[in-house]
């Protein structure tokens, strides 16, 4: 089910990294990793699939919105990126669409 997500990724915010006007959240990659991969995240069944470092969380809660994705499996290297993430889940209300897991799960 493909939704449009650009509501969501313009209320993503990057806190509690550094925020300003000319900061973004979301950017050309995330939205070009979201189509490219659009097929396989549609078919992809509850956590059976990988994001690695996604920064703000537009690529978790893009793929949870987009294409209704849950079970999704996140790894961040960044304790910023993890309570990013965390933080625009929770106001998006989407906390139950992903698991945070270390490397080696």
């Amino acid at each position: 089910m493909l939704i449009d997500c650009q509501e969501l990724f313009a209320r993503l915010r990057r806190f509690p990294d550094v925020e300003a006007p000319n900061l973004v959240a979301v950017d050309a990659a995330d939205r070009l990793l979201l189509d490219e991969a659009g097929a396989a995240l549609a078919a992809a069944p509850a956590g059976t699939f990988v994001v690695v470092d996604d920064q703000y969380g537009a690529l978790t809660l893009g793929a949870a919105v987009r294409y209704g994705s849950t079970g999704i499996r996140v790894h961040q290297d960044s304790v910023v990126g993890e309570r990013a993430l965390a933080a625009n889940a929770d106001r998006e209300g989407l906390t139950d669409h992903y698991t945070r897991h270390g490397l080696d799960a």
